[in-house]
């Protein structure tokens, strides 16, 4: 594979865009964004480390879409073993300084070769205080990157 992988995390969140005069509801702007290829949302609970995904997600990793929970273990594994550290590492990163993250990794494909991923995410309180990791997923449509470690 001859692009590079990246890897950032976040020393803190950055500020909260406003979004005046954008009136777009999650529902259109997911449209939006997979209007031309696999695009999807994803959110992990973390009292209960309960992940969920949008359909697309589901197509990026070949699976068949289901409506309950993804088991985190089978999500992790999917990824490449020698990438697969970096995301637990991450997870924990994001959630212990309550910022965000970039990567772009590999995750395996049914043909058994590897294709790379782009995900990014953030630590999120929701109104009745709950935590929770949201974030995107799509695939990565190539190029050389420069690798960025914090």
């Amino acid at each position: 594979m001859d692009q590079t992988l990246q890897f950032a995390v976040l020393d803190k969140a950055r500020p909260v865009q406003k979004v005046e005069g954008a009136g777009v509801d999650g529902t259109t702007l997911l449209t939006l964004l997979s209007q031309f290829e696999p695009f999807g949302l994803w959110r992990m609970e973390l009292a209960t480390g309960l992940v969920y995904w949008t359909q697309d997600i589901y197509e990026i990793h070949e699976l068949p879409p289901s409506s309950g929970p993804v088991n985190l273990k089978t999500a992790i594994d999917a990824y490449h073993p020698d990438d697969r550290q970096m995301v637990i590492d991450c997870l924990e990163d994001v959630v212990a300084r309550k910022s965000g993250f970039h990567f772009v990794l590999r995750i395996a494909g049914k043909s058994g070769g590897y294709k790379l991923v782009k995900a990014l995410g953030m630590f999120h309180v929701d109104a009745d205080g709950a935590e929770w990791l949201i974030g995107t997923f799509c695939e990565d449509p190539g190029g050389v990157r420069g690798v960025v470690i914090r």
